[in-house]
């Protein structure tokens, strides 16, 4: 190593698990992005809108702001202003939740609806063509992917 050269920690930057993550990522996000450019939506306001969907389908009556924030793992402030977006595209209705005065409860409208079953066939495509260099390994990556979120929303 050179006089004053940094630590790297690693050989090589395809060592760091971290470099991996951020360009793998970066990649998966370029072809998402492609796949709902033709459905007129960000992958933000996918991700919420998909979200939201699925916590309704799946027994919430009523799915607030802060719940949904959590589900997508988006920040207050961000889920705020996208969905502020996606009202005004009458994607999603707030409305001020009935027994929390400082909650706002969410809805999908039917366009909000028609907009996620019109768009998630592309994504699913995009996730199966991406991940599918994997193939036997599919399933022990995925554990991995899974030990990793639910660590990383415990801190």
């Amino acid at each position: 190593m050179k006089k004053g050269a940094i630590d790297w920690g690693v050989a090589q930057p395809g060592e760091s698990p971290g470099y991996l993550l951020w360009r793998i990522s970066a990649a998966w996000q370029r072809r998402i992005r492609a796949a709902l450019k033709a459905h007129k939506i960000t992958h933000a306001q996918f991700v919420l809108l998909t979200c939201l969907v699925w916590l309704l389908d799946h027994g919430e009556e009523a799915v607030t702001q802060v719940a949904l924030a959590d589900q997508a793992g988006l920040d207050k402030v961000t889920t705020g202003d996208v969905l502020e977006t996606l009202e005004k595209a009458n994607l999603v209705k707030r409305r001020p939740h009935a027994t929390d005065r400082r909650a706002w409860e969410v809805t999908a409208t039917a366009s909000g609806r028609a907009k996620v079953a019109a768009a998630l066939p592309d994504v699913v495509a995009v996730d199966k063509a991406f991940f599918g260099s994997l193939k036997a390994e599919a399933g022990s990556f995925l554990g991995l992917m899974q030990r990793l979120d639910s660590a990383a929303q415990d801190r």
